[in-house]
């Protein structure tokens, strides 16, 4: 699933899951941007049939962690600092 619009705009949800039934549920495992390391799950039925064209109505209900405020939290000089430290005090 890709957003093209609004704040998600390129990051996508990977949904796996069987395309023949008229209604279920499909697993979000994964995903990039906004929704890097997402799970969840996505609920769906027929909505119409136009031949080969079938629209369905997805309910999604997804839990992630928005990646960039968690990197833009860390020190990365510090925390290289603190692993050089660490790893010349155990040798």
């Amino acid at each position: 699933m890709v957003f093209k619009k609004g704040r998600f705009m390129g990051s996508t949800l990977k949904i796996l899951g069987n395309m023949g039934l008229t209604k279920g549920e499909w697993a979000i495992a994964g995903g990039t941007g906004h929704f890097a390391f997402a799970q969840g799950v996505v609920s769906y039925k027929e909505f119409n049939h136009l031949g080969d064209l079938f629209v369905r109505e997805l309910d999604v209900h997804a839990i992630y962690t928005p990646i960039r405020e968690v990197f833009s939290q860390i020190n990365f000089p510090l925390l290289i600092n603190s692993l050089v430290n660490l790893h010349s005090q155990c040798n």
